[in-house]
């Protein structure tokens, strides 16, 4: 019980800590708003620890959230590169594609128009 409680002080001192210093930063018009600080936060923790992309990439086009190409361009991967990843995360990735019948039907036309 004791651990739990002194947990929940640790982080309550640490938001207020972050907080006084987003609020200094926003107080001497570093940034226009607390959402810039957290923007430019998030930006600079994704280029110094590369691999997060990955993941969060990967977490959004499991949740359905984007495409593959999306998800790929996130990683900052090329759509190749990102699907190995999958393949060897054992990740299935489902494309959505027309009918057979309607795809059929689009080769016939363009066999017609030869």
């Amino acid at each position: 019980m004791r651990t739990a409680i002194a947990e929940e002080k640790k982080r309550t001192a640490k938001s207020r800590g972050a907080e006084s210093k987003t609020d200094a930063l926003l107080k001497v018009r570093l940034f226009l708003h607390a959402e810039a600080t957290r923007q430019q936060a998030m930006s600079m923790w994704l280029a110094v620890k590369p691999g997060l992309r990955i993941e969060a990439a990967i977490e959004l086009l499991r949740a359905d959230e984007v495409s593959l190409e999306r998800a790929a361009e996130i990683a900052g991967l090329n759509r190749w590169a990102f699907h190995d990843i999958l393949a060897k995360r054992r990740i299935k990735v489902v494309v959505d594609t027309a009918p057979v019948a309607e795809l059929d039907s689009a080769v016939n036309a363009i066999r017609k128009h030869r």
